[in-house]
């Protein structure tokens, strides 16, 4: 693996928030608009729905969180475990570990990949209106 456990550690704090850039992190930002798409839904608001429409594409980010929170409940029961000794643990927690870090690395590029993509729908649902 070419890159530090310092850079590893900072794709997982990005995406979860612990460690956001200039901003917000990439999940708190998606899980907003789609929370307020909902929202407005619920209220019977369509038109403002339309508006945030584009938004919608977040939802594939919902994915690698929801992946991640798993995860993160196995390594809870791990570290609990009595049937475990201490080197188990430990080895099957840092495994466990490069794969969260590796799906939050999965989340911030699509989280990237969408932009230019909702930018576009935005576009486009500016000519319609």
């Amino acid at each position: 693996m070419g890159k530090s456990q310092t850079e590893l550690t900072k794709s997982l704090a990005h995406f979860i928030g612990t460690l956001p850039p200039v901003g917000e992190d990439s999940y708190d930002q998606a899980h907003s608009y789609l929370q307020t798409i909902n929202q407005l839904k619920k209220d019977f608001k369509y038109e403002d729905v339309a508006n945030l429409l584009p938004y919608a594409a977040y939802q594939a980010i919902e994915g690698p969180k929801k992946a991640i929170n798993d995860m993160t409940k196995i390594i809870d029961i791990i570290y609990k475990s009595p049937e475990m000794n201490p080197d188990e643990k430990r080895q099957l927690i840092d495994t466990l570990y490069y794969k969260i870090i590796g799906i939050a690395q999965m989340g911030n590029k699509a989280f990237e990949d969408l932009q230019p993509t909702i930018e576009k729908l935005k576009e486009r649902n500016e000519n319609i209106k």
